[in-house]
């Protein structure tokens, strides 16, 4: 059933209908609507106001370019249209599936644990059954099917990085949020250019998440320049990638325990040990995460065995992968071809 958009909150331009709220992000909304001819679409809206003081209009102006700079690609959302209202900018991608958050982790809710008589605020994150079919036969990790679903996801990934890379955009926000997944054959698609750029421009200082930042935005962003195109995402897919092999969200920092749905191994934390996520500082400060990242790459086996994984850290040829998409200096950094040359994702 459509839903119905008052005027004073912008309502759509002709021929689109609105279904429901699927979002907010820094400057726009984004809803899942339906074109006159039938098509299911996501419709992402930019407020205009006289003078465009915070830049939506602008940024919108900006995604829908580098959108068309792309073209049409499998293992991106597409641009379909774009409209321009009395009040807003409209733009209309192709709809992908949930995202790869919604997937993994399908609900952190907050409950209280009473520790040596007295009651403590924790956590409990729900994971979803598609993070354990990415790990499908993880019990020998020594064959080359093991965890043939996340090695899909990762070659595709840094498929669509390569792609972006050679069209000269760096996404700057892939995320799980920002990745939409087909669940049958966990094949991504990249959502959401709002904070992206063009390579020859610079970063116009986008609201990327801390966490899934390379670290040298933050550390030495004079160096973006003369770093490889694709180092920034490629950053980002290593942490996609850590975070998977954790079992846990990387940026999460209070105290928690993970619950798996019924039929699947149960995770019991120690007791008196709680999880925090592996890249996660108090207020997500840049350059405190800058430094944990740092951290964790020089002791990414240690990290990986505290965590609720399905034990990568056996795994040297995965080791190897997330050692080379997390290292710190972006010359050094693997490239797209290169990563996925490397053994865990060879041939896929």
């Amino acid at each position: 059933m459509a839903q119905h958009v008052a005027s004073t909150d912008c309502a759509p331009p002709p021929g689109l209908s609105i279904e429901a709220e699927l979002g907010t992000g820094t400057f726009g909304t984004v809803y899942r609507a339906v074109l006159e001819d039938g098509r299911a679409v996501a419709a992402k809206r930019f407020v205009r106001g006289d003078a465009d003081v915070c830049g939506a209009e602008k940024s919108g102006k900006r995604e829908a370019r580098m959108l068309r700079q792309l073209q049409s690609h499998r293992l991106v959302c597409g641009l379909v249209s774009q409209a321009t209202t009395d009040n807003a900018l409209w733009l209309t991608t192709e709809l992908g599936g949930p995202s790869l958050a919604s997937l993994t982790w399908l609900k952190v809710e907050g409950e209280y644990t009473r520790v040596c008589g007295q009651s403590s605020r924790t956590y409990r994150v729900d994971r979803g059954h598609f993070w354990h079919d990415l790990f499908e036969d993880e019990k020998d990790v020594t064959k080359p099917v093991a965890h043939k679903k996340l090695r899909v996801l990762l070659a595709r990934l840094l498929e669509a990085v390569e792609h972006l890379s050679s069209n000269g955009i760096v996404h700057a926000d892939i995320k799980p949020d920002n990745i939409l997944v087909d669940v049958d054959t966990a094949t991504p698609r990249l959502c959401d250019f709002g904070s992206a750029y063009e390579f020859a421009v610079g970063d116009p200082g986008g609201s990327a998440t801390p966490e899934y930042r390379a670290p040298e935005c933050v550390t030495h962003p004079q160096t973006l320049r003369t770093a490889p195109p694709a180092s920034v995402d490629v950053y980002a897919v290593g942490a996609v990638f850590l975070e998977l092999a954790c079992g846990f969200p990387v940026w999460f920092p209070f105290n928690s325990r993970v619950c798996d749905p019924p039929g699947r191994p149960q995770f019991r934390c120690k007791p008196g040990r709680w999880l925090r996520g592996a890249l996660a500082v108090p207020n997500r400060e840049g350059r405190k995460v800058a430094k944990r990242q740092g951290e964790v790459v020089r002791d990414l086996c240690s990290v990986l065995r505290r965590m609720p994984g399905k034990g990568l850290s056996r795994d040297v040829d995965a080791v190897d992968l997330l050692e080379r998409l997390l290292d710190v200096d972006p010359a050094s950094r693997a490239s797209p071809a290169a990563a996925r040359a490397l053994p865990f994702l060879a041939g896929h």
